[in-house]
């Protein structure tokens, strides 16, 4: 077998090294007294370097294209589908806080409230109205005092005619009895039914 005698195409060969490579090393440029501690001219250049970008055309061509106008659209879209949800209950509970409807009153009140003063009456639709009262009083001191005072003056708003009354006491006292009693008699109701004094 014959040995191929042929000598390589790329042959490389070791440069020798000179004495001076050998004795001396590499050595880098010996540092300028200013590149140690940068200036403040390059400090606040490096600070505000995003501002002078503003002035490239490229961030605002890259804004302006195709695609992103498209992504905004889909995502201003997005934002504004979900986030309604949470401006409601935001602007519910600033009505709330700030504009409460019992200070807001409806625009009929004043006229109802003139024509109560004027005629005593309140109720113009003669509309009929059931008023019932569950009470666990003691020596009666609910239907003889302000709430009662204030039962009577709501049933003469509406019109005795128009008003139906059930009150019902739990195991009165003798003393609830009697204040029952007394209240019964001043109710002029088309229907009065006061359960706990014996009779209605």
């Amino acid at each position: 077998m014959l040995k191929s005698t042929r000598r390589p195409i790329h042959e490389y060969e070791l440069v020798p090294r000179e004495s001076i490579d050998h004795h001396q090393p590499f050595a880098l440029e010996p540092p300028t007294p200013h590149s140690s501690k940068p200036s403040w001219r390059a400090r606040l250049a490096s600070r505000f370097s995003g501002v002078n970008k503003l002035s490239e055309r490229a961030v605002y061509t890259h804004y302006v294209t195709p695609r992103r106008r498209k992504r905004s659209i889909l995502r201003l879209i997005y934002w504004t589908v979900f986030s309604v949800p949470y401006i409601l209950i935001l602007l519910v509970l600033i009505t709330g806080i700030f504009f409460p409807s019992y200070t807001v009153r409806p625009a009929h009140y004043e006229e109802l409230r003139k024509q109560a003063v004027d005629t005593g009456r309140a109720n113009p639709y003669n509309e009929k109205v059931f008023i019932t009262a569950s009470l666990a009083e003691k020596k009666g001191d609910l239907t003889s005092g302000a709430w009662g005072k204030e039962v009577l003056q709501l049933v003469n708003l509406l019109g005795p005619e128009n008003v139906h009354l059930s009150i019902y006491e739990d195991n009165p006292d003798p003393m609830t009895k009697q204040s029952l009693a007394s209240f019964r008699t001043k109710v002029k109701c088309e229907t009065v039914r006061l359960s706990g004094m014996g009779h209605y």
